[in-house]
């Protein structure tokens, strides 16, 4: 492991221990970042009910393809020259 990928997982192996601590049921974290050789890389870190990970994973993912269709077709119709 980078210096950079120690320092992220023990930022994270004590950040999210708090977090349940505070009251949090379900943690989940997705970190990447980019070294000195242009590669990314990527880490991810919970605790708490499996279940509510992945469905916090899932409505991540539906909100942001949503988002990012509602963009892609806001883009389109603009691009045809019709008001809004």
């Amino acid at each position: 492991m980078s210096n950079t990928d120690d320092h992220i997982v023990d930022v994270l192996n004590k950040l999210i221990p708090r977090l349940q601590e505070a009251g949090a049921d379900a943690v989940q974290i997705h970190v990447t970042w980019v070294d000195e050789n242009g590669l990314t890389h990527t880490r991810h870190h919970g605790l708490g009910n499996w279940n509510a990970r992945r469905g916090m994973a899932q409505q991540f993912i539906e909100k942001d393809s949503a988002r990012n269709n509602c963009q892609v077709e806001y883009t389109e119709y603009r691009e045809e020259g019709d008001d809004v």
